[in-house]
């Protein structure tokens, strides 16, 4: 829809230029022209054969003068006289009565200067090279300026021409400017304004693309839309350029403009073939070698003279024999292909060298002047295409992408799923073999702590008839058992020293009935890490037997409670004034002596990393429990 608005808007515009104009606006269609032999520079006097009315020939606008190979030739690209053509336009009174008159010149073109004059006042003359000047861009003056405001009789215009060279000159137009801007403007915009903001557009794009290939090395694609951008406004530098001349010497431009030229033609053939995946490669490395060469060997510095205003016609030639070549090539590949993408860039790169030769005919002024040079639009058609393409392919690539990391993330999810529902089997599975180990362990202290008791009880029973006290001291013996069991269940600190006040709490009236007294000694240590309600119990039940272990076997009096510690255990003693002969040592090494008090205390400290001794003394027995301060290895694990 934009390329069709935009072709009404051109056709609009040609229909209104062929419509009779108003009377205040003079459109020239008829001039009259006179030769000479002249400098390039146009004279601030007029000549006077000018003045000579029979010197001058009337002639029809648009007017052209051929070219002559065999003289331009010979003038080379240093002249010093040049073909100097005058075209006088005289201004109706109808448009000399107007107060803001501007003459509109759509184009001119020639190799050398351009000059226009009101009456004998010079308002304008080019300033560029005589190779690239601004030939392309319409000319806009005021015929208002100067003179007191008094408009001129006739509009001059001088073209001086290198020999041989020719020119032309399209028809011109004067009138006031709000009349006549929107055709200045229409054209201005056509020739040189949208072949700038498409280069600039593409070289944006192009920077871009560069960056993505920074980025994706192997994607090679995005370098040559890159250079393609580039290739394009440098090639098409010379229709948009303005009043100043070029920034490096003709010869250096000329080489710029004919290489970038090839090297377009090249990366527009590449681009094809890649995007059709039907290459060529050995044909693909030689255009590349071979391109290199040519743009070596006709450097300035190697071939000063090679590239001139008289060589550039057959340069051109060459570079449209290599585009014909190479669109045939790049429609077989887009037919092989079968993509509309490709077919599309190969219809409109095929279509090059007939718009190529259309504008050398053009550049031979073998075509009306007053036209358009159209090889820039198929290639801003050409580029936009590519872009589209780049586009297409830089959203797929970020679509495969989403579409990755969305795969990606269900797969994370299902997993994640999975390993739900493994850790909640594992977490039940934990849970029932906790439970199973406290019930083992609860009924391994029922039946070691409450469970001997009652064993004791029913065997006092079962010898006769117990006496009151004997009964009365098993079930005491029961009661401080479970007690013990429940004290143990109950502890949450890793507080030592609040273990053994438990032990004293709960056994202190024991001892006394038994006729024992309780010294109690009992230093600050520090705290156990380990400490657990299942180590507490083990303690407990260590010294729990301990103690009962004195009172049957020793007919002790008094039993001392001690602690301290070293660096690497907290040491609990128990010291009696017994006769008993115990003797024994017992750790984590020796986890089974002789004897079932011994074997169960044995047993317990052994679970907890502990280090038991019993040993005689001069006074008694000393029983010592050796508690370590972190636990061990073995029983972390």
């Amino acid at each position: 829809m934009k390329r069709l608005g935009l072709l009404l808007l051109i056709l609009l515009g040609l229909s209104a230029c062929s419509q009779e104009p108003p009377p205040d606006i003079v459109h020239w269609q008829q001039a009259e022209r006179i030769s000479e032999t002249a400098d390039f520079i146009p004279p601030a006097v007029l000549p006077a054969m000018l003045a000579q009315p029979d010197a001058w020939t009337p002639i029809k606008l648009p007017d052209s003068l051929p070219r002559q190979p065999e003289v331009e030739e010979a003038g080379g690209m240093q002249p010093t006289q040049a073909d100097v053509t005058w075209w006088r336009l005289t201004l109706p009174e109808t448009v000399r009565a107007g107060d803001d008159v501007h003459f509109y010149l759509p184009r001119w073109q020639t190799v050398g200067t351009v000059a226009v004059y009101a009456d004998n006042r010079m308002i304008y003359r080019t300033s560029g090279s005589l190779l690239w000047n601004s030939f392309n861009r319409p000319l806009w003056l005021s015929l208002s300026q100067g003179g007191g405001g008094a408009m001129p009789r006739t509009v001059l215009i001088r073209m001086a021409s290198e020999k041989g060279a020719g020119g032309a000159l399209s028809t011109a137009w004067a009138g006031p400017a709000q009349n006549l801007m929107w055709r200045y403007r229409a054209r201005t915009i056509i020739q040189v304004d949208l072949v700038v903001w498409s280069s600039v557009t593409f070289l944006a794009v192009g920077l871009f693309s560069l960056a993505v290939f920074w980025a994706r090395r192997h994607e090679k694609i995005y370098l040559v839309f890159f250079m393609l951008a580039m290739l394009y406004m440098l090639r098409y530098l010379h229709m948009t350029i303005g009043e100043l001349p070029p920034p490096v010497p003709d010869n250096w431009f000329g080489w710029i403009t004919i290489n970038a030229l090839a090297w377009m033609t090249l990366c527009i053939f590449l681009f094809l073939t890649w995007i059709s995946r039907h290459e060529w490669p050995v044909l693909e490395k030689s255009l590349i070698i071979g391109g290199a060469l040519v743009t070596v060997a006709t450097t300035p510095i190697i071939s000063p003279h090679l590239l001139t205003s008289t060589t550039l016609p057959y340069a051109y030639g060459v570079a449209l024999l290599l585009l014909a070549i190479l669109a045939l090539i790049g429609i077989r590949a887009a037919h092989a292909s079968k993509s509309r993408m490709a077919w599309i860039l190969a219809l409109i790169y095929g279509s090059m060298p007939i718009i190529g030769l259309y504008d050398m005919a053009f550049l031979d002024y073998r075509v009306n002047v007053e036209s358009i040079y159209l090889r820039p639009y198929p290639g801003i058609g050409l580029i936009v295409i590519c872009a589209g393409l780049i586009y297409h392919r830089y959203i797929n690539s970020l679509k495969a992408v989403e579409n990755a990391n969305a795969l990606l993330a269900q797969r994370v999810a299902e997993r994640e799923a999975e390993l739900s529902q493994k850790y909640e089997q594992l977490r039940q599975l934990e849970q029932q073999h906790v439970l199973e180990q406290e019930r083992q362990r609860i009924m391994q202290e029922m039946h070691d702590g409450l469970g001997s008791s009652l064993i004791s009880a029913l065997h006092v029973v079962e010898r006769g008839t117990p006496e009151r006290e004997e009964i009365a001291q098993v079930l005491r013996d029961c009661i401080d058992d479970l007690k013990l069991s429940l004290d143990s269940l109950s502890f949450s600190e890793s507080d030592l020293l609040s273990l053994l006040a438990t032990l004293r709490f709960r056994l202190g009236s024991r001892l006394q009935t038994a006729g024992v007294t309780l010294q109690w000694n009992v230093a600050d240590v520090p705290p156990l890490p380990w400490l657990n309600a299942q180590s507490a119990l083990h303690i407990l039940r260590i010294l729990q037997e301990v103690l009962a272990n004195i009172i049957k076997h020793t007919q002790a009096s008094r039993i001392a409670f001690s602690t301290h510690c070293d660096a690497s255990d907290v040491i609990v003693q128990v010291r009696d004034n017994g006769h008993g002969n115990f003797t024994h040592t017992f750790s984590t090494e020796t986890p089974s002596p002789s004897g079932c008090g011994l074997t169960n205390i044995a047993n317990r400290a052994h679970a907890i990393g502990a280090t038991g001794s019993w040993e005689p003394t001069d006074e008694g027995g000393l029983f010592t429990l050796r508690l370590p301060l972190k636990k061990r290895a073995e029983q972390q694990e």
